[in-house]
């Protein structure tokens, strides 16, 4: 797996004292009150997060060592998915806004495979990566709520940007490609994906952007 991270636009609280508070602590927690927020003209906090890339499926072979069924050529001996990766976060605060209500708006991470185990278009919750293709969200995910500052007025919320490009080995599978072998299916993607949300998320906090929160995507 490599890995080639954007320099970020780093974390900017109003004070370097001041706690920046985790988008994931915020998120966990819930709505707010809307009778405490509606009509209110105040700071808010707006938190965006994106993912997407395409895929390409290869088999890897082996030219040294024979098989006893294909002795005299050189045999696969497994086969995965080269998924080139990009996913981004932002952070940002609107000031002296009047909004309703707080939100939190998750998104749908898709699929669109061609080729061998997969029907082109959606939805793909049938298909499996099949030999190539794309993946992306509609919308970005988003959380908006009223920020938050300390007692000096400093804002604790996580503002910037952070993105992330890289590749990332997905669905390894024995022996070449095939449909009817079972290991290319709709679960596989979706636990695939499941982990390259979390390596997404390691490498936006590596590079010291906002965080990225996986449970904001839907699989």
């Amino acid at each position: 797996m490599t890995a080639t991270p954007e320099t970020p636009v780093p974390l900017a609280p109003d004070s370097a004292a001041a706690a920046v508070l985790p988008i994931s602590q915020m998120w966990a927690s819930g709505s707010c009150d809307s009778s405490a927020v509606s009509g209110v003209v105040q700071d808010w906090y707006l938190f965006e997060e994106g993912v997407f890339g395409h895929y390409l499926r290869y088999e890897q072979f082996d030219g040294c060592n024979k098989s006893a069924q294909y002795p005299g050529a050189p045999w696969v001996t497994y086969n995965y998915i080269d998924a080139r990766v990009k996913g981004f976060t932002r952070g940002r605060i609107l000031k002296n806004i009047v909004f309703n209500d707080c939100s939190t708006v998750t998104c749908k991470l898709d699929w669109s495979p061609s080729a061998a185990c997969s029907s082109v278009g959606f939805p793909t919750d049938t298909s499996g990566w099949g030999k190539q293709g794309t993946f992306q969200m509609s919308t970005v995910a988003t959380i908006l709520k009223p920020a938050t500052k300390d007692a000096a007025g400093n804002y604790l919320d996580q503002v910037g940007q952070g993105t992330a490009y890289f590749n990332m080995d997905l669905n390894n599978s024995p022996g070449p490609y095939s449909c009817s072998s079972g290991f290319d299916t709709a679960p596989r993607v979706k636990q695939d994906m499941a982990d390259m949300l979390y390596e997404l998320a390691d490498q936006i906090a590596a590079g010291g952007g906002p965080e990225f929160i996986p449970g904001l995507v839907d699989l």
